[in-house]
């Protein structure tokens, strides 16, 4: 996704009930870019949970906030994805377009995003 449309697609989404979660490891270099994002938002008025190690850890934190939209920000390992690339994914089709990616997350986002929906 071009940086431009990116921005557009945010500026559309987000609103007065969203929730940004900035998933990353500090361990990993590559993995961080979720953590990354949410330090560049301290300064912006935006609801954001810092979420290291995995969705599946602050699920409680989500669930709390009961955000109408929620943003979930994650680094991605993928063949098919050049490095530095942007996927934005719609959860409630959650459909990555037959992008295969390999996940270090002890528990599938898709099957954390269904728990949070409940």
């Amino acid at each position: 996704m071009i940086k431009q449309d990116l921005l557009n697609e945010l500026k559309r989404i987000i609103c007065d009930n969203t929730l940004i979660v900035c998933i990353g490891s500090p361990l990993r270099s590559d993995d961080r870019a979720g953590l990354i994002l949410c330090d560049k938002l301290i300064e912006k008025n935006v609801r954001k949970i810092v979420c290291e190690y995995g969705l599946e850890n602050c699920i409680h934190d989500i669930v709390n906030v009961d955000p109408r939209i929620l943003l979930v920000v994650d680094a991605v390992y993928s063949r098919k994805l050049n490095p530095g690339d942007i996927v934005l994914v719609e959860f409630n089709e959650f459909n990555l377009e037959g992008i295969e990616f390999t996940s270090t997350h002890s528990i599938p986002l898709e099957v954390v995003i269904e728990i949070i929906k409940k």
